[in-house]
C-alpha cells in the first residue's frame, strides 16, 4: 500500500492506495474463509468419500459453486454444496477444488489433496478365553491391551522408522506424545464401557498423513461352566439352564472369560459352593468333582475375585440334576 500525504490548510491527510501486492494479500485472506470437509477425513483406498463445502463464514448468497478433480470440471455437481467420490488407490493423489463465484465475478477457492493409505489398528486384549472359543477376548478394567498400527502404501507395508505415531485413548495421549517408529504400544484399560483409541501418523515433514479411530468395548468377567468328563475330556458346549449327571461322577470346569491374564499370577480368590455350602475344589481351583448323591437337585455356584484389582471378578451358578 502506498501512503500519500496531502497538506490542505495546514492539515495533513493520509491516503492509502491499494497495490497489486495488497490485493493478492486480500485474495489470500478471502481464500482462507472457505474450506472442504471430508468424511471420512482420512479415507482408505477405495472408500466412498463425502466432500462438503464449508463457507459459513462468508456471505455467498447468489453465488455459483463449481467443483473440479485435478483441474477437470465436474459439471454434474454445479451449484451443489457437497459431492461423493471414490478415493483413489493407495499412494495416488487427487486434488479436489471448490470454487465460489459471486455475482460481481469475484472468486473464492478451496483445495483438498487426497492421498489415501491403508491404516489398520490391531487390538489385542490380554485377557483370557479358552482355546476352542472362536470369538476374541474382550478387555476388562485394569487389563493390558496391545495395539499395533499397520500402515501400507501401494507397495505394501511401509518402513515404520520413517513415520511418527501418536496414540491416544479417550483423547489422552499415550506415553507422553508421538514416537518415531512407534507403531506398537500398550495401554491399561480405564473405567468406562467403551474406549476410544486413535492413532495419528506423521511423515518426516511432520505432516499428518493418516488417522484411524476404533471403539473398543470393555467387558466384565463372564464365568461359564463346562463338563470335563473323565472319558470324553472337556466339552466345548457350556452348561446353561441345568445339568443332568449321566455317570456316577464328573468334573465341572469354570472358565472365566475376559479375566486379565495377569490375574492368574496375582492374588486370586476362588470359591465353590454346593447348596450355599462351601465345597473343596480339586488341585485346580477352577475345577470341582461332583458325585451322585441319590436323586434330586443341587445348586452349584462359583465365585472369583482378583484381590489386586477388585473390579475384576464374577460369579455364576447352575442347577445340577442327580
Amino acid at each position: 500500500m502506498h501512503i500519500v500525504v496531502l497538506f490542505i490548510g495546514g492539515i495533513s491527510l493520509f491516503l492509502g492506495l491499494s497495490t497489486p501486492v495488497s490485493a493478492q494479500l486480500q485474495d489470500s485472506l478471502m481464500s482462507n474463509t472457505i474450506s472442504i470437509e471430508l468424511s471420512p477425513q482420512y479415507p482408505d483406498p477405495g472408500d466412498v468419500v463425502q466432500a462438503t463445502l464449508n463457507d459459513y463464514s462468508v456471505n455467498t448468497a447468489g453465488s455459483a459453486i463449481s467443483w473440479s478433480f485435478d483441474s477437470i470440471p465436474q459439471t454434474e455437481y454445479a451449484n451443489q454444496r457437497s459431492l461423493s467420490f471414490i478415493a483413489p488407490p493407495a499412494g495416488d493423489s487427487i486434488v479436489l477444488t471448490a470454487t465460489i463465484t459471486n455475482q460481481s465475478g469475484q472468486m473464492l477457492q478451496a483445495r483438498q489433496t487426497i492421498t489415501p493409505l491403508y491404516l489398520d489398528v490391531i487390538v489385542e486384549p490380554q485377557t483370557y478365553s479358552p482355546p476352542f472359543y472362536k470369538g476374541r477376548a474382550l478387555p476388562i478394567f485394569g487389563s493390558q491391551v496391545f495395539l499395533t498400527a499397520l500402515l501400507q502404501d501401494d507397495s505394501g507395508p511401509v518402513d515404520d522408522s520413517n513415520y511418527t505415531y501418536t496414540w491416544r485413548i479417550n483423547n489422552k495421549t499415550v506415553d507422553g506424545g508421538g514416537a518415531r517408529g512407534g507403531f506398537r504400544t500398550q495401554i491399561t484399560i480405564p473405567h468406562g464401557q467403551n474406549q476410544r483409541i486413535s492413532v495419528d501418523v506423521l511423515d518426516q515433514q511432520n505432516r499428518l498423513i493418516s488417522r484411524k479411530t476404533v471403539l473398543v468395548p470393555t467387558a466384565a468377567v463372564d464365568i461359564r461352566f463346562y463338563e470335563n468328563h473323565p472319558l470324553y475330556g472337556l466339552s466345548t458346549k457350556a452348561i446353561t439352564d441345568g445339568f443332568t449327571m449321566l455317570s456316577n461322577s464328573t468334573n465341572i470346569y469354570a472358565i472365566p472369560y475376559n479375566l486379565a491374564n495377569s490375574a492368574f499370577q496375582q492374588d486370586l480368590f476362588t470359591e465353590w459352593r454346593i447348596n450355599n455350602r462351601q465345597s473343596t475344589a480339586s488341585n485346580n481351583p477352577f475345577e470341582i468333582t461332583l458325585s451322585q448323591q441319590g436323586t434330586g437337585t443341587a445348586k452349584l455356584a462359583f465365585k472369583l475375585r482378583n484381590r489386586a484389582e477388585l473390579l475384576q471378578g464374577g460369579e455364576n451358578s447352575v442347577v445340577v440334576n442327580f
